[in-house]
């Protein structure tokens, strides 16, 4: 058994300092003695016998057998091995969800652009003189901080990417 010392204890020239920790056993006198002794069996305060009430016996450490071990064992990387294929499973269905959001993302470009290169032609056949559908278009990709969809075709869209390229090299 483990005992740990709680106060300092002098025996003839050593001292047995508080908070020290020994293999110690219990030595009986008479069959049942309810205040017997702990006698240090390790080390080299071997043989010092130490009253009870200068220290504390400790919890006896729990253990295995091989068995019982292997078994422990077996069962917490089985438990592993279920929480990685769980992450595993997680992390496909998320690639595969972002695979999706960027394959509608590229969809949305396409069809924002197709439907500004339209507002072009309407602009150019005097079906929108004034422009107006090829500007709310232009307002809402820069609204939504895309401007970078239309600047190869959109003079508005430049400027406003060119801006906010000056505003960050600025920082």
């Amino acid at each position: 058994m483990k005992i740990k010392v709680i106060k300092d204890l002098k025996l003839g020239g050593i001292w047995i300092r508080k908070n020290e920790v020994y293999s110690a056993r219990i030595i009986q006198r008479v069959p049942i003695e309810f205040n017997a002794p702990y006698q240090i069996i390790e080390g080299s305060k071997s043989g010092s016998i130490i009253p009870r009430e200068y220290c504390i016996e400790l919890p006896k450490e729990k253990t295995y057998t091989e068995k019982e071990w292997n078994d422990l064992e077996n069962y917490y990387m089985q438990e592993l091995d279920k929480e990685r294929e769980e992450k595993k499973i997680l992390m496909l269905e998320f690639e595969r969800k972002l695979i999706t959001l960027q394959l509608a993302n590229e969809e949305g470009r396409r069809q924002i652009r197709k439907w500004y290169l339209g507002a072009l032609i309407r602009e150019e056949d005097k079906m929108d003189p004034d422009g107006y559908a090829k500007e709310a278009i232009e307002e809402v990709v820069h609204y939504f901080g895309a401007n970078k969809i239309l600047a190869d075709i959109s003079t508005f869209c430049r400027h406003q990417l060119s801006i906010e390229l000056a505003k960050k090299k600025a920082k």
